[in-house]
Protein backbone atom coordinates (compact mmCIF):
# COMPACT_ATOMS: atom_id res chain seq x y z
CA UNK A 1 0.00 0.00 0.00
CA UNK A 2 2.68 2.26 0.92
CA UNK A 3 4.49 1.87 -2.42
CA UNK A 4 1.11 2.50 -4.28
CA UNK A 5 0.62 5.71 -2.17
CA UNK A 6 3.62 7.27 -2.91
CA UNK A 7 3.19 6.69 -6.58
CA UNK A 8 -0.08 8.31 -6.77
CA UNK A 9 0.75 10.89 -4.45
CA UNK A 10 3.49 11.60 -6.81
CA UNK A 11 1.68 11.78 -10.12
CA UNK A 12 -0.58 13.85 -8.53
CA UNK A 13 1.80 16.74 -7.44
CA UNK A 14 2.93 16.42 -10.48
CA UNK A 15 6.49 15.46 -9.94
CA UNK A 16 9.10 12.79 -11.54
CA UNK A 17 10.67 10.19 -9.48
CA UNK A 18 14.01 12.39 -9.77
CA UNK A 19 12.46 15.21 -8.47
CA UNK A 20 11.25 13.76 -5.73
CA UNK A 21 14.75 11.81 -4.64
CA UNK A 22 16.41 15.50 -5.10
CA UNK A 23 14.16 16.83 -2.47
CA UNK A 24 14.14 13.83 0.19
CA UNK A 25 18.04 13.41 -0.44
CA UNK A 26 18.17 9.96 -2.29
CA UNK A 27 19.29 8.69 -5.52
CA UNK A 28 16.62 8.06 -8.38
CA UNK A 29 16.71 4.53 -8.22
CA UNK A 30 16.21 3.83 -4.90
CA UNK A 31 13.23 5.63 -4.42
CA UNK A 32 12.31 3.79 -7.46
CA UNK A 33 12.36 0.48 -5.23
CA UNK A 34 10.52 2.37 -2.98
CA UNK A 35 7.68 3.32 -5.55
CA UNK A 36 7.60 -0.52 -6.44
CA UNK A 37 7.72 -1.92 -3.19
CA UNK A 38 11.33 -2.89 -3.79
CA UNK A 39 12.50 -1.64 -0.52
CA UNK A 40 10.83 0.01 2.56
CA UNK A 41 12.06 3.07 3.94
CA UNK A 42 13.41 3.97 7.15
CA UNK A 43 11.25 6.11 9.33
CA UNK A 44 13.69 9.25 8.88
CA UNK A 45 13.23 8.89 4.69
CA UNK A 46 9.63 8.20 4.59
CA UNK A 47 9.04 11.43 6.86
CA UNK A 48 11.32 13.06 3.96
CA UNK A 49 9.01 11.77 1.76
CA UNK A 50 5.52 12.54 2.93
CA UNK A 51 6.90 15.70 3.20
CA UNK A 52 8.19 16.12 -0.29
CA UNK A 53 5.07 15.30 -1.54
CA UNK A 54 2.96 17.54 0.58
CA UNK A 55 0.89 14.75 2.22
CA UNK A 56 1.06 13.24 6.02
CA UNK A 57 2.91 9.85 6.85
CA UNK A 58 -0.64 8.58 7.93
CA UNK A 59 -1.50 9.28 4.38
CA UNK A 60 0.79 6.87 3.07
CA UNK A 61 0.75 4.12 5.88
CA UNK A 62 -3.23 4.16 6.28
CA UNK A 63 -6.20 4.21 4.86
CA UNK A 64 -6.92 8.26 5.46
CA UNK A 65 -7.96 9.67 1.98
CA UNK A 66 -6.66 12.92 2.59
CA UNK A 67 -3.82 14.84 1.83
CA UNK A 68 -2.21 17.54 4.18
Amino acid sequence: MFDERVKNARIAAGLSQDDVANKVGITQVAYSYIERGLKTPSLPIAVRIAHALNVSLDYLTNNEHTTN
